[in-house]
C-alpha cells in the first residue's frame, strides 16, 4: 500500500503491467533459477506508461460527517472529497488478508450486521466514529441508518469473528 498525499494505492500485479517484447531482458541463469521463460523491465518512463496502481483500500470515511462507504459513494474516481461536506476523505485503516497474502477491504457491512438478514428496501448509510481518546479497536464505533445497534471494532480480527463474517458473506 502506497500513500500518495491524502489517498492510498496498491501497485497492481505484474500481470497488469504494460510490457512488450522490447521490454524483455534475458538472463538464462536467473530465468532457470526462478523457473520463468523471460524477465521484463518495469514500464516506468520510456513512453510505455507507468506501473499501474489501484485505489486501495476502496473504503473511506469522511472525518467531518462521519460517513463510511466505498470511495465511489463519495465522489468521482479522480476526486477525494466528500460530496456532502467537501472534506478530504480518509482511506480505511482496516483491511483483511488471508494466509496466502490475498487482501481485501475490511467487510464493514458484514461485521456490523453479523447474524442479521440483509434488509431490502432499507437504506444502509454507515458511519464510523471514535468514542475515546485511544486508538484501540474498542474506541472505533460503527453505526448504520437501518437501526442495527452500534458495534465497535473490538474483536473484529479474532478468528471466530472472521469466520462469522465469512458465513454471512456466503464464503
Amino acid at each position: 500500500i502506497v500513500p500518495v498525499e491524502d489517498e492510498s494505492y496498491m501497485v497492481a500485479g505484474i500481470d497488469r503491467w504494460p510490457v512488450g517484447a522490447a521490454d524483455e531482458i534475458h538472463e538464462p541463469r536467473l530465468e532457470r533459477q526462478l523457473g520463468v521463460y523471460r524477465l521484463c523491465l518495469p514500464p516506468a518512463g520510456r513512453g510505455a506508461g507507468d506501473i499501474p496502481v489501484v485505489r486501495f483500500p476502496k473504503w473511506a470515511s469522511c472525518p467531518t460527517c462521519r460517513r463510511l462507504a466505498e470511495h465511489d459513494f463519495f465522489c468521482g474516481k479522480y476526486e477525494n472529497k466528500c460530496n456532502r461536506c467537501d472534506a478530504k476523505l480518509v482511506p480505511s485503516r482496516f483491511i483483511a488478508a488471508c494466509k496466502n497474502g490475498h487482501v481485501q477491504d475490511f467487510p464493514y457491512f458484514e461485521w456490523l450486521h453479523a447474524g442479521r438478514e440483509r434488509s431490502t428496501g432499507v437504506r444502509h448509510d454507515m458511519s464510523i466514529k471514535t468514542a475515546g481518546v485511544s486508538a484501540s479497536l474498542r474506541d472505533v464505533v460503527l453505526g448504520c441508518s437501518c437501526g442495527v445497534p452500534e458495534r465497535t471494532m473490538d474483536g473484529a480480527f479474532a478468528e471466530r469473528a472472521l469466520r462469522e463474517i465469512a458465513r454471512c458473506r456466503g464464503d
